[in-house]
């Protein structure tokens, strides 16, 4: 694409049940490791002038940072290029495999918005392109 191109991420908005997934997995991860504290691995690391260093490692705060990946991945993963030309849509850039579909202007035939009440009331949706090639 050009150096004229307008990039587009997902905004976190869409992905609005996994953001609220994620701060009560880790609010349920604290009231757990204060619950059952046998589940808190403690340890030296190294010891600096003198210094013990420790660390304490709970091991519930795995669950919500397994939930902030799967909020992560899905913004993260795909962008969309608009330029004179037309349209890229970049996907898998996390990933091991890459998908990359271009269109021009001319071969789009459709467009199609796709919104839920709560996407339209966050300003977000699913936006679907038609082409004849």
């Amino acid at each position: 694409m050009s150096s004229g191109a307008v990039m587009i991420t997902r905004a976190w908005r869409s992905q609005l049940g996994r953001c609220i997934a994620f701060f009560g997995l880790s609010v349920v991860a604290v009231v757990l490791s204060s619950y059952f504290p046998g589940s808190v691995i403690k340890g030296e690391l190294f010891t600096l002038f003198g210094w013990r260093i420790s660390l304490s490692l709970p091991l519930f705060t795995l669950v919500p940072l397994y939930a902030l990946m799967r909020l992560a991945w899905p913004i993260y993963d795909a962008v969309f290029m608009i330029d004179k030309r037309g349209i890229e849509m970049k996907t898998g850039i996390l990933s091991l495999n890459q998908r990359i579909v271009r269109v021009r202007y001319e071969d789009i035939r459709s467009i199609e918005l796709d919104q839920t009440l709560m996407e339209r009331a966050l300003n977000v949706g699913t936006v679907g392109i038609g082409s004849a090639a």
